[in-house]
C-alpha cells in the first residue's frame, strides 16, 4: 500500500480499489486539495 499524499485520512478513506462514497468523495477532494491525488 503506498501512500500518494502526507494525509492519512486520504489513504485509508481513499482506495483506489473501492468505490468512494460521495461523503468520502467529498473530504478527500476538500483534504487533498494542496496535493495531487489521482482519484480516477
Amino acid at each position: 500500500m503506498h501512500s500518494i499524499c502526507g494525509d492519512p485520512v486520504i489513504a485509508h478513506k481513499g482506495p483506489d480499489r473501492s468505490p468512494l462514497k460521495p461523503s468520502q468523495y467529498s473530504k478527500g477532494t476538500l483534504i487533498s486539495t494542496k496535493t495531487p491525488v489521482d482519484f480516477s
